[in-house]
C-alpha cells in the first residue's frame, strides 16, 4: 500500500496523521507500507519533509506485522544514496527506488 501523504491546514506535512496511517493500515491487515513514492505527493516534499517523513513511518511502523518500504529515489545519484543512507539506519524491510530524474545517458546512472 502507498502512503498518502496528508497535510495540515496551514498546508505543511501532517506526521500526526502520517503515524496514524501506518496504524490503521496495519490495523486493516495490509501487507506492506511503501512511503514516499509518486502517489504520496513526492514531487512536492521538500528533504526535510522526506527526511522527517521517514523517521515517522519507520518509528510508527517498528513491531507492527507489515513489511516496510522506505522511497529512496532522488534527482541524482548522491541524492539517491543519501537517501539510502538514511532508509538503512531506519531499518525498513526494503527500499524502493526510480532511476535518477537528471540522468541522460547510462554512464549518467553508473556515477
Amino acid at each position: 500500500m502507498i502512503l498518502a501523504t496528508p497535510y495540515t491546514q496551514g498546508k505543511a506535512v501532517d506526521y500526526g496523521d502520517l503515524k496514524a496511517e501506518v496504524e490503521f493500515l496495519d490495523h486493516c491487515g495490509v501487507q506492506g507500507l511503501v512511503w514516499p513514492q509518486n502517489a504520496s505527493d513526492l514531487s512536492l516534499l521538500s528533504k526535510d519533509e522526506r527526511i522527517r517523513g521517514m523517521e515517522v513511518i519507520a518509528k510508527a511502523a517498528k513491531g507492527r506485522k507489515p513489511a516496510l518500504v522506505l522511497g529512496v529515489q532522488a534527482e541524482d545519484t548522491q541524492s539517491m544514496l543519501e537517501f539510502a543512507r538514511l532508509a538503512e539506519d531506519l531499518e525498513p524491510d526494503a527500499v524502493i527506488a526510480i532511476p535518477p530524474t537528471r540522468a541522460k545517458s547510462l554512464d549518467d546512472y553508473r556515477e
